[in-house]
C-alpha cells in the first residue's frame, strides 16, 4: 500500500514537471549564456531569470537576508519536511555535493531549504528535519505570504493546499528545481532534483574557481 502510494505522489510530481518542463525547454534557449540542467520548478513569467532577495528565519530562529550573504553563492531548494519524495533526494545531492568540496570551497555556499509549508514546518521542524544531512544546510521558514513571494522570484509553482495522504502525512505537489546563484545575486545554473551529488560538486568548483582567478 505504501509503495503504491509513493508510486501514485511520484507519477502526480511527474506530470507537474513535465507540464514546467515544457516552458523550460522554450525558456532554456532564451537564457543564451545562462546555463540549465533539467527544468522542473518553471512556473510562469518567463521575461527574466529565476531569483530575487528574501528575508526569512532559519531552524535556529535567526533572519536570513538573501542580500547579505557577502561572497556567497546561494544553492537553493524550495520543499518540504514531510515531503517523501523529491525533496530527500535533492537534499540528499545537496548535502553530498557540499561534503564533496574543500573547506575554504564549503565556506563560499550557502545551501539553503525553504520550506513552502510554513504550517507545519517551523524552526522547530526544520532543525529535526535537517539533522539527517549536512551541517551547513539551513532551513528557511516564515509567513505565508513571504514564502510565496520568494517561490514566486525562483518560478516554483506548489500547491498551497496540503492534501493528506493514508497515513497522515501533508502532500504537497510542487516545483522540484534546486537553484545556483551568484553573491551578487544572478542566476547561474538550474538542476533537476535528480542531479549527482558527483555532477552538482563538479559545477560549484568550476563556479568557486572561476571566482578565485577573476
Amino acid at each position: 500500500m505504501l509503495l503504491a502510494k509513493r508510486l501514485a505522489a511520484g507519477a502526480a510530481l511527474l506530470v507537474l514537471a513535465f507540464a514546467f518542463g515544457l516552458a523550460g525547454a522554450w525558456y532554456a534557449g532564451q537564457l543564451g549564456g545562462t546555463a540549465r540542467e533539467g527544468s522542473h520548478g518553471l512556473a510562469g513569467g518567463l521575461e527574466r531569470p529565476p531569483g530575487g532577495g528574501f528575508v526569512l528565519s532559519d531552524h535556529t530562529g535567526k533572519l536570513v537576508d538573501s542580500s547579505a550573504m557577502g561572497e556567497r553563492h546561494l544553492l537553493l531548494y524550495f520543499g518540504y519536511t514531510q515531503c517523501n519524495e523529491a525533496c530527500p533526494i535533492a537534499l540528499w545531492a545537496m548535502s553530498e555535493a557540499v561534503s564533496r568540496l574543500s573547506p575554504e570551497e564549503a565556506e563560499r555556499v550557502a545551501p539553503l531549504f525553504i520550506t513552502i509549508d510554513p504550517l507545519l514546518d517551523n524552526g522547530p521542524a526544520l532543525a529535526a528535519y535537517l539533522e539527517g544531512f549536512h551541517p551547513a544546510l539551513r532551513g528557511l521558514t516564515g509567513e505565508a505570504d513571504a514564502i510565496a513571494s520568494a517561490a514566486a522570484a525562483y518560478r516554483v509553482a506548489y500547491d498551497e493546499t496540503a492534501q493528506i495522504d493514508e497515513e497522515g502525512f501533508r502532500v504537497i505537489e510542487h516545483g522540484t528545481a534546486l537553484y545556483l546563484m551568484a553573491p551578487d545575486g544572478d542566476f547561474l545554473r538550474q538542476f533537476d532534483y535528480r542531479v549527482t551529488p558527483e555532477r552538482l560538486a563538479e559545477v560549484l568548483k568550476v563556479y568557486l574557481g572561476s571566482d578565485a582567478a577573476s
